[in-house]
């Protein structure tokens, strides 16, 4: 948990033109706070691990709009499974997904209180087929629903990365990467 006194957030001018003005200014005083629960398990029978977790977020902050003070509370509520292989020799892989729903509310601006959901896929593979070299891959998928954009959008990440040790005991390494291959990043 978290407070923060004289804190800096934005005072929103309107004009009757509907143009605004915004600038950062202090103010009194910003909550926060977290609570995180995790239970991880092996299933031998399947040579896997499987993950589970829940998180909570809530966040209030104060911004002005035309000198009125508007609390913006926010909650969140995040679960996530993930699903992991026991014998990591040559090849580690790791897959899962995350539903997180978030709300958040303004005592002034009403007309921008929203409630919405966040999907996310995600997995990696890491294999090690000896000392010298290393091969990872990573994918991640966030889907945003259509109440935060007007329609739902769907962010694939895919990175790649190679790496050669050399040297004595492995002291130096070349390393290629790329990320974002598929140019989605947005």
């Amino acid at each position: 948990a978290g407070y923060t006194s004289n804190a800096v957030g934005n005072s929103i001018q309107i004009d009757n033109d509907f143009r605004q003005k915004s600038i950062l200014v202090n103010v009194p005083r910003n909550y926060n706070a977290s609570a995180t629960i995790d239970f991880s398990t092996p299933l031998r029978p399947l040579k896997i691990n499987v993950s589970l977790g829940f998180r909570e977020r809530y966040n209030q902050t104060l911004s002005y709009v035309n000198n009125e003070a508007n609390k913006n509370t926010n909650m969140g509520h995040i679960i996530k499974l993930r699903f992991d292989n026991r014998n990591k020799e040559k090849w580690d892989v790791e897959v899962g997904g995350e539903l997180s729903f978030n709300q958040a509310d303004f005592s002034i601006q009403k007309q921008l209180n929203r409630e919405y959901f966040n999907y996310n896929a995600f997995g990696e593979i890491r294999y090690t087929p000896n000392e010298q070299w290393h091969f990872r891959l990573t994918t991640d998928i966030t889907t945003y629903n259509q109440q935060s954009f007007g329609q739902e959008i769907a962010i694939p990440l895919v990175s790649a990365e190679i790496n050669f040790y050399f040297l004595k005991n492995r002291r130096a390494m070349l390393s290629l990467e790329g990320t974002d291959l598929l140019n989605r990043n947005t």
